[in-house]
């Protein structure tokens, strides 16, 4: 059976599968990236190779001698978060009241892959005996050593015959020393990175629900909402931040939780009870997108998210994780207004002109017809 190994590169963070050859070895330096300065480092083995996703800030490496093809770029495309004009996030989440009530704010963190080359020193050891622990010097005569902060931090790298190995079920760490959960043969190689920062940051966003009078309720398409109904009746309570626009821009985030406002509790156990939900531009109260919604389950596996500064800092979404629900979410409403989905009452504005050049809307894949 064919075998690929994918490597990484640490500066430039793409992946790439590349197929195994026992009889030469692999360029360390990035061969993924053209210019990039990157080191290559193996993550696995794979018997179907995936096509190295293209990026549109990136040249893919061409061998020098050759002329570049200009080709179409087939990249994912990305899709603005955004239901405002100065780039509000708005978050569903289904839940009972009680528990909304008790937190009128939440902490939303994500963790960011950071793109900065991060330095580590590289033990190597060829075990001489059947064992299942590593420690002391290695082969170049350095010993090892990582403290506990590094533990915690996620810092350790392990790779055992060039395949990366997994903390907790192939071996576990205490301060300078590696313990396997099974012992290997005389001959065997280990490779141990120990990094001096993580790869990762984290960041929080404050989001506050939509009941309460500290929101500005005119803000955005999903503003004056406080809550929506799925097909089963079951209530989705609105969160909106503001503080998408101080994200880092150019970088990729996944989501890491949903906690109290201070930070430490996290109040969400099942993520496919966490939507953000969607808006057109130019962001009025006609532009919701009630069909379509980003869940959290999804964007809580990889990094999937990204800052794009356009006209404004705005955390987008790769297209391909867009959910379309049907029946869509329903606005309920109420001459009674505290009975209803609204805080206040839907601002619909007519200027007298029609023109249709707002920009380009999320297409549907179902049609609604009459009822």
């Amino acid at each position: 059976m064919t075998t690929y190994v994918t490597y990484q590169c640490n500066l430039c963070r793409r992946k790439k599968d590349i197929l195994q050859d026992n009889l030469r070895a692999i360029p360390t330096n990035c061969t993924i990236t053209k210019g990039c300065l990157g080191s290559l480092s193996i993550l696995g083995q794979t018997n179907t190779p995936k096509t190295t996703v293209a990026d549109s800030q990136l040249t893919d490496w061409y061998p020098r001698g050759t002329v570049k093809t200009i080709t179409e770029l087939t990249s994912i495309n990305v899709i603005p978060l955004s239901s405002s004009s100065t780039g509000v996030l708005t978050l569903a989440i289904k839940a009972a009241q009680s528990v909304i009530s008790s937190h009128p704010s939440v902490v939303v963190k994500f963790i960011q892959r950071r793109v900065d080359d991060i330095s580590y020193t590289l033990y190597q050891f060829s075990t001489t005996e059947v064992s299942n622990i590593v420690s002391g010097r290695d082969s170049n005569n350095k010993i090892l050593r990582f403290n506990a902060q590094a533990i915690i931090d996620g810092r350790i790298s392990v790779r055992v015959n060039g395949v990366l190995k997994e903390v907790g079920i192939d071996f576990t760490l205490t301060p300078d020393i590696i313990t396997f959960t099974s012992p290997f043969v005389a001959g065997t190689s280990v490779e141990i990175s120990v990094y001096t920062a993580k790869d990762t940051v984290s960041r929080e966003l404050v989001f506050t629900s939509n009941t309460s009078s500290s929101i500005n309720v005119n803000s955005g398409a999903w503003g004056n909402i406080r809550w929506v109904l799925d097909s089963n009746d079951e209530k989705w309570w609105i969160y909106s931040s503001e503080d998408a626009i101080s994200l880092p821009t150019s970088t990729r985030f996944k989501l890491d939780g949903v906690f109290d406002s201070t930070g430490t509790t996290e109040i969400v156990s099942d993520y496919s009870n966490v939507n953000f939900l969607l808006s057109a531009n130019p962001y009025t109260n006609t532009d919701r997108y009630q069909n379509l919604f980003v869940n959290g389950v999804d964007i809580k596996e990889d990094f999937y998210l990204s800052t794009v500064q356009s006209e404004k800092n705005e955390l987008c979404i790769d297209e391909n994780m867009i959910h379309e629900i049907f029946p869509p979410f329903s606005i309920i409403k109420s001459k009674v207004l505290a009975n209803s989905s609204f805080v206040t009452a839907d601002i619909l504005t007519y200027t007298g002109n029609i023109t249709d050049n707002i920009g380009v809307k999320i297409t549907n894949t179902k049609i609604l017809g009459p009822l």
